[in-house]
């Protein structure tokens, strides 16, 4: 089970990869 605080950090290290990716 994934809390929503995982799943918000989670969120929010994808959309930082996305950025460095960019």
């Amino acid at each position: 089970m994934v809390s929503i605080i995982d799943f918000v950090t989670s969120e929010k290290i994808r959309c930082g990869l996305l950025t460095l990716a960019s």
